[in-house]
């Protein structure tokens, strides 16, 4: 079934800071978005998902060994695969809810970190990379229909040659 995607990049810099914006806007099939197999019908209601999104990254370079990251990300929904409004119940797997359709399944994420690399030659580099992020979803818990917040922390090593 159809789907697309397209979005727009750029990237610039002013001395050690690098600006990264990204914008991006997709589209789904019905049959995708509602877990719909092809050769049965749709549920009543079932249109094509469809969400923008934004993403912005912004390094900073303390020197060439040091390099500060953050990151921002949004993505919100344009149209839901099946309908949702305040007065409409959303049913979920073994639980049942009332959420406002402004903000069901938009997700708010904020990245921090920082890449140390100890040696870098023309010939190989090592990187020691790490970040903590944190996720915010709105309206998708199971049982309440509140927000859901989750965090990771990445520890990471690098080596090209």
């Amino acid at each position: 079934k159809a789907f697309y995607r397209f979005g727009v990049i750029g990237q610039f810099y002013v001395h050690k800071f690098d600006f990264t914006p990204i914008y991006f806007h997709g589209q789904d099939s019905a049959f995708l978005g509602t877990l719909t197999p092809a050769n049965q019908a749709l549920p009543a209601g079932a249109h094509n998902p469809s969400w923008n999104g934004f993403l912005l990254e912004t390094h900073y370079t303390y020197n060439p060994q040091i390099l500060l990251i953050n990151r921002y990300e949004a993505i919100r929904m344009s149209q839901q695969a099946l309908p949702v409004d305040p007065t409409t119940t959303v049913f979920m797997p073994g639980v049942s809810t009332t959420v406002p359709s402004s903000d069901f399944g938009n997700l708010d994420l904020l990245t921090f970190g920082f890449r140390y690399y100890p040696f870098i030659s023309s010939r190989a580099g090592f990187a020691f990379h790490n970040e903590f992020s944190i996720m915010r979803q709105r309206k998708l818990s199971p049982l309440t229909g509140s927000d859901l917040t989750s965090s990771s922390l990445l520890f990471g090593f690098d080596f090209a040659f």
